[in-house]
């Protein structure tokens, strides 16, 4: 009879691909897997930050979509609309 990885010391674990993993009971038991929306509202799921800060997870958000935030940050640097648009025109920013 095999035993296999029975009779050896340490830890081992079988090898899972990535969606053997998101599917994997104890990482959903474990809320390793968060639920998200796209801006636009559409759900999937985003591997969950494995810190945690008095026992509580980590919050879980999607990432900006491309230039989401390009206007906001160019008025935070002190430039006006007008300022920004000549920007877009000229091709240094998007």
């Amino acid at each position: 009879m095999d035993r296999g990885l029975q009779t050896l010391k340490g830890q081992w674990a079988p090898v899972q691909n990535t969606l053997e993993v998101a599917a994997d009971p104890q990482m959903r038991a474990n809320d390793y897997m968060a639920g998200v929306q796209t801006k636009a509202g559409v759900d999937f799921e985003l591997v969950a930050s494995p810190v945690q800060f008095d026992e509580q997870p980590t919050p879980t958000a999607r990432g900006p979509e491309f230039n989401e935030h390009g206007d906001e940050i160019l008025a935070s640097l002190g430039y006006d609309p007008e300022q920004i648009i000549a920007l877009k025109v000229k091709g240094a920013v998007a």
